[in-house]
């Protein structure tokens, strides 16, 4: 499987379950690893086969990111707390 197939079934496999940034994030840490990998000398075919089942893979974070408790969306502040006077 080349990189461009192993990236789009990765995707998919994410997209119905994470946030559209989640699935970025996830996609653009496969892509650099295996374009890093590339980049030592290593064939695109024998990275890709080496990280294994794109949907296995997919299944992971997925579970992951529900045991932390979410889609993996990142929130850039708290909630706003009340007060138990109010």
């Amino acid at each position: 499987m080349t990189k461009k197939g192993f990236l789009e079934k990765l995707k998919t496999a994410l997209d119905s379950n994470l946030s559209d940034a989640a699935v970025q994030e996830q996609i653009a840490f496969y892509k650099q690893y295996i374009e890093d990998e590339v980049r030592k000398g290593r064939l695109e075919e024998e990275v890709v086969e080496e990280l294994g089942d794109p949907w296995a893979i997919a299944r992971t974070i997925i579970d992951s990111a529900e045991i932390r408790g979410g889609t993996g969306e990142t929130f850039s502040r708290e909630p706003e707390r009340r007060s138990a006077y109010e």
